[in-house]
């Protein structure tokens, strides 16, 4: 008899605890979309890191997540809240109360690289083909902001950033013309494409669909009369035989890229700046700064926690960008973007691995 009891009761202990696991396991939250938010947090800093250490004199280091691994745990117990209850009957049997218990936990392990070697050196310091910027024209991303990123000259508008200088050589009338090329493109009166006309490489070609839109690109690019298209190519020396609707353009690396947007912090008169003798690139000088249009980066002595899109201490001072600003944001994701098409092929086999837990 007290063998059967035993028997049943393991049996009822067994099924409430399945039962219990059968539904608990169904609330435990997947973790993929915290990694992802995590990652993506993080890259944002390690970006703006590396603008504010440019802008500082100082060269970027980048490091890679190769892997992210889990060990997941379940843990199945009938708890300390278990009771047992007499029957009121005298000589009755006794009842047990159980009261299981699920627990599920996950250890994560992540393995870095550092992002280093002269294969990595040279696609950070390699400028960006035609065909990746026509890729990113065709992709829905702003035509002014990438142009603006991507490109230090257009024809004679220069567009530049001398870090080592500490000046800005922005043309105004650059800035006009990837301005009249978005406002265009918005209303559908300019088109982009690659063509292999007057190029050994594949180059930009530019379809004006509208007269009044071709002399305002004539006036801005100082042509002698007005063009259906024109030609924007990379490595082409023009003589004088050369159509004037073929434009030679100087593209940007990525590591030109973040020089330029790291003129976008402005520390005029702050204690880091004249500490390490730098000023602001913008004092002093009679051109705008335009990439603080694109990309703004503000200066704290305290860690900001309020309306904050990321943030990096850096040398006693915070440097954050600011959640309501769409510019930015955009400029960041733009930057990721760049980032990932010209250094994303980088083989890593060779390069050292660092694991870190996370506990």
């Amino acid at each position: 008899m007290k063998q059967k009891i035993f028997l049943l009761l393991t049996l009822i202990i067994t099924l409430q605890i399945s039962g219990c696991a059968h539904v608990a396991l169904s609330q435990i939250p997947q973790n993929r979309a915290n990694y992802n938010l995590a990652l993506n947090d993080s890259d944002n800093q390690q970006f703006l890191l590396n603008i504010v250490r440019i802008h500082y004199g100082l060269s970027p280091y980048f490091i890679g997540v190769d892997t992210i691994t889990t060990q997941s745990t379940l843990t199945i117990g009938t708890g300390d809240n278990s009771q047992i209850n007499t029957s009121p009957v005298d000589n009755g049997p006794t009842f047990w109360t159980l009261n299981p218990e699920l627990s599920f936990s996950q250890t994560p392990t992540i393995t870095y690289t550092p992002l280093q070697g002269n294969q990595f050196v040279s696609a950070l310091l390699t400028t960006i083909p035609s065909t990746k910027i026509s890729l990113l024209l065709d992709s829905g991303w702003s035509i002014d902001n990438v142009l603006q990123l991507t490109l230090s000259q257009i024809g004679n508008l220069e567009n530049n950033t001398n870090l080592a200088k500490n000046t800005n050589s922005v043309d105004n009338n650059f800035t006009k013309f990837t301005r009249l090329l978005q406002s265009l493109y918005d209303q559908n009166l300019v088109d982009f494409q690659l063509t292999s006309s007057y190029a050994q490489n594949n180059a930009i070609l530019v379809t004006i669909n509208n007269k009044e839109a071709a002399g305002q690109i004539a006036k801005l690019l100082d042509f002698k009369k007005t063009h259906d298209y024109i030609i924007l190519t990379r490595h082409y020396i023009k003589s004088e035989s050369t159509p004037e609707f073929v434009i030679p353009i100087k593209t940007r690396s990525f590591y030109g890229i973040m020089n330029y947007l790291s003129g976008g912090i402005t520390d005029q008169g702050l204690a880091l700046a004249k500490q390490q003798g730098l000023e602001d690139r913008s004092s002093g000088s009679t051109n705008k700064n335009y990439a603080q249009n694109l990309f703004k980066v503000k200066i704290s002595n305290k860690e900001p926690s309020d309306n904050v899109l990321t943030k990096v201490s850096y040398e006693g001072q915070w440097f954050y960008i600011t959640n309501d600003d769409i510019a930015s944001k955009s400029t960041l994701s733009l930057i990721r973007m760049i980032f990932s098409m010209q250094l994303g092929d980088i083989n890593r086999s060779n390069l050292p691995i660092v694991t870190i837990p996370i506990r």
